[in-house]
């Protein structure tokens, strides 16, 4: 079970419980499939056809939230790649690897306002069309997860938070 928070830029977080995983599920396959166009894999061909079905607006959002989504187990700073080396015994990642990450994990936050309207369209993609469970979407848990993340976004803006990100683990 993935577990997810959406944290805002007054040092709250909030809680989207179990969610974590249904975004996961969602988004890593759709991103995968847009900019790795492996449509001849069967195993994404229905991917494939609702992308299409879609048009252009699924390729954008998925590059959007994976670009806001970060592991909750990085607090390291730019100078901290030897901690890291030390902490979690991971010699796989280089320095510059290391760095790509802590410039990602800053780069996820992002205005509220525009959170909420990316968020907005996915539920409003999920209204208009029929979809029916898949291995990346679950008709009862997908777009609740989106309500959860729109729903403490909402939460975030009201005690003041101005940007946020997705914190998944």
């Amino acid at each position: 079970m993935f577990f997810g928070d959406v944290e805002g830029d007054n040092g709250e977080a909030i809680s989207i419980g179990g969610y974590g995983k249904a975004l996961l599920s969602y988004f890593t396959p759709l991103y995968v499939h847009c900019f790795s166009k492996q449509e001849t894999d069967p195993t994404y061909l229905e991917l494939a056809q609702f992308v299409s079905e879609m048009g252009d607006i699924m390729c954008p959002l998925a590059e959007f939230f994976c670009d806001k989504m970060i592991s909750s187990d990085w607090h390291y700073g730019e100078d901290d790649y030897q901690r890291y080396v030390i902490e979690t015994q991971n010699t796989s990642l280089t320095e510059d690897q290391f760095k790509n990450v802590i410039t990602h994990i800053k780069q996820a936050w992002t205005d509220i306002s525009v959170f909420k309207s990316a968020v907005l369209e996915v539920l409003a993609v999920h209204q208009r069309t029929e979809l029916r469970e898949t291995w990346w979407y679950d008709p009862l848990e997908t777009p609740a997860a989106f309500q959860a993340v729109y729903d403490a976004l909402i939460q975030l803006e009201l005690h003041g938070a101005r940007r946020a990100r997705l914190t998944i683990d």
